[in-house]
């Protein structure tokens, strides 16, 4: 997934790298954020995405306990070593308050990898009062922003094909190349659900491609996505 992601991105995520602090990734549902946190992720560490904003299992608590409650006190006059795993959030600000300013303290010990994501961009996050200032002002040294791909048009039938690709790694088949004027169908969506629904899209036309089926804007437009993205995603 992080071959979808747009140039200028990559470049900010390999320059937050080089420094030993957290990153905050703020974009709709389905822009990348988590390829974000993938590219941003060291080689040779491991990404643990954890969903916060329903931490009802075990595991998620558990791993809460580690990351907030049971911190790695250093020798004296040592500074801490980085740890081996680098925690992947979502939803940050609907933590509750108190895991909030946990969390703050954590980040100033310097030793847990966090990538932080939200779907509030970072002017929101400060003119709101879900997430805790103490825990901004430490997330947001270096945000990205993950645009949507209303916002970038011209890009979606590239990103179309690469999925489209992909599909055929993945489940064995081919199919043709997208038509041109599938390119401009799809290019015309709004696409509320973004790579996630552009994703559906194309396994849909990969079902049908499979059997023979041309991938033209006749087969795109008889294609539909699930009501979960908030609306009908017809072209305009």
């Amino acid at each position: 997934m992080t071959s979808l992601l747009l140039a200028p991105v990559r470049e900010r995520l390999e320059q937050v790298a080089k420094f030993d602090v957290p990153l905050l990734i703020a974009g709709e549902s389905g822009t990348g954020k988590r390829a974000a946190a993938c590219a941003w992720d060291k080689p040779d560490l491991e990404t643990t995405s954890s969903s916060i904003s329903s931490p009802a299992t075990r595991s998620t608590w558990v791993r809460w306990k580690i990351l907030i409650e049971d911190p790695v006190r250093p020798g004296r006059g040592c500074r801490p070593r980085r740890a081996q795993t680098v925690i992947a959030l979502t939803d940050v600000d609907l933590l509750p308050p108190h895991v909030q300013r946990r969390l703050a303290r954590r980040l100033d010990d310097g030793f847990v990898p966090i990538a932080a994501a939200t779907r509030r961009t970072s002017e929101q996050l400060r003119g709101s009062g879900y997430l805790d200032h103490g825990l901004l002002h430490r997330l947001a040294v270096a945000p990205v922003s993950m645009p949507p791909l209303r916002a970038r048009r011209t890009d979606i039938p590239t990103l179309a094909e690469c999925l489209l690709r992909r599909g055929e790694r993945r489940h064995g088949v081919e199919v043709l190349p997208i038509a041109e004027d599938a390119r401009r169908e799809l290019a015309a969506r709004d696409l509320p659900g973004n790579l996630i629904e552009l994703d559906a899209l194309m396994t849909a036309a990969l079902i049908r491609g499979g059997a023979g089926v041309p991938i033209d804007a006749d087969l795109i437009r008889g294609l539909s996505t699930p009501s979960l993205f908030g609306r009908a995603s017809n072209s305009r």
